[in-house]
């Protein structure tokens, strides 16, 4: 029992950080910032190629992404814990905090989107354990990190939220 209390406790801790970051990453979130946050974090994190997005306006987030059911090879379907999507591209991120990876999970998101951008979201910047895997596959994606480029990000929104409020 004491086991299906932590997987429900992880599961909603991961689903409120989902829900915090894609908050603040929305154009249209309750912030009032408009799309500045949301170029700040693709700034943060897309440092050595271009943006992927550059009308920030049409740019949608969201949470618990469905993109179908897993099928039977494990190649396409899931849930994405973050979407950006926008007239120009789909940015997945995958939280991987204090959780292990599913299988074929990164592989999955770009087989069930149209040539994403994917964005693996862990402490410190970890690769996937699928790393040489996907690699070998050409299938691309950015490790990032909590501990510099989340707390780069925010320092930045909150930089952004203090200059348009003074």
């Amino acid at each position: 029992m004491a086991s299906d209390h932590n997987n429900h406790s992880s599961y909603r801790e991961k689903l409120i950080e989902h829900l915090f970051i894609g908050e603040l990453l929305n154009p249209k979130g309750s912030h009032g910032m408009n799309e500045a946050f949301l170029e700040a974090f693709l700034k943060e994190v897309f440092t050595d190629e271009p943006l992927p997005i550059s009308n920030f306006k049409s740019a949608r987030v969201y949470i618990e992404y469905y993109v179908g059911i897993k099928n039977a090879s494990d190649r396409t379907g899931g849930r994405i814990d973050l979407l950006i999507t926008s007239d120009e591209a789909a940015i997945a991120i995958e939280n991987k905090i204090y959780a292990p990876e599913q299988k074929h999970q990164l592989e999955r998101y770009y087989n069930s989107l149209k040539d994403p951008k994917i964005l693996y979201l862990t402490l410190y910047g970890e690769n996937s354990e699928d790393h040489a895997k996907l690699e070998a596959e050409k299938i691309d994606y950015h490790p990032i990190a909590y501990n510099e480029h989340i707390i780069n990000w925010l320092n930045q929104c909150l930089q952004l939220s203090t200059d348009k409020h003074l």
